[in-house]
């Protein structure tokens, strides 16, 4: 099992797991046990769970999905041109969905310049300076790119 969601489990087991550490990375109610390894591609498991059919993870879930640190707390995701969908919340994850234009071409993932430029114009600052310069400091960009 390399995902977990509350609503498998029901909110007071799930609170009491991730207080006691045996579910790790979470992501608006879906992460992943505490002995499955912090790698990208798992990270990218628990965002799409969250990201409409068509739509890519942008801002800072692409920011967390590249470098890792804290996850985020909403889900900004862009989508193509002409296809219609509201800011909404995820039915089953319980997940805010912030939709975004499209800014680059359709099933490409942002590289992390785009991904930290993204953050920093749609979050909260609070949330997306750490981020960035997290980015920064394990060198997965420069300052040049972003």
């Amino acid at each position: 099992m390399l995902t977990v969601a509350r609503s498998e489990f029901g909110t007071a087991a799930w609170c009491r797991m991730v207080r006691e550490g045996v579910v790790l990375r979470t992501v608006c109610g879906v992460g992943t046990p505490a002995d499955v390894p912090d790698e990208p591609w798992i990270r990218t498991l628990i965002v799409s769970t969250h990201v409409p059919d068509g739509f890519e993870p942008a801002g800072l879930a692409a920011l967390w999905i590249a470098t890792g640190g804290s996850a985020p707390r909403v889900v900004d995701v862009v989508g193509p041109r002409g296809r219609r969908w509201r800011n909404t919340t995820h039915p089953v994850t319980g997940a805010r969905i912030v939709v975004h234009g499209l800014t680059r071409a359709r099933g490409t993932s942002a590289d992390v310049g785009t991904a930290c430029m993204d953050a920093l114009r749609w979050s909260r600052l609070e949330d997306a300076i750490p981020a960035v310069w997290r980015a920064l400091s394990i060198r997965s960009v420069s300052v040049r790119d972003v």
